[in-house]
């Protein structure tokens, strides 16, 4: 067998998931969504209509416009957008 095959590669990746909690980091919600969408299947693998895949996608979908609203604040107090005074 190949050593990249799907269901191990799955087993990995959830390991590394719950080690790292990488499931809160914006690439994670991102993928989810993006797995969604492209395949119509949920985390489970089971086929969603479109309404379901809606659905499936809400949390994920979520947690990027916190990720977002982290990043806004974040620019908006930490950058100066004054002119540079020469």
């Amino acid at each position: 067998g190949s050593w990249l095959h799907p269901e191990r590669c799955r087993r990995a990746s959830k390991r590394l998931a719950s080690t790292y909690h990488s499931e809160y980091l914006p690439l994670a919600p991102f993928l989810d969504v993006l797995r969604t969408g492209w395949l119509g299947r949920g985390a489970d693998g089971a086929a969603l209509s479109f309404l379901g895949g809606i659905v499936d996608a809400l949390p994920s979908l979520g947690m990027l416009t916190s990720w977002l609203v982290l990043a806004l604040l974040a620019t908006k107090h930490l950058f100066r957008w004054e002119p540079r005074h020469m």
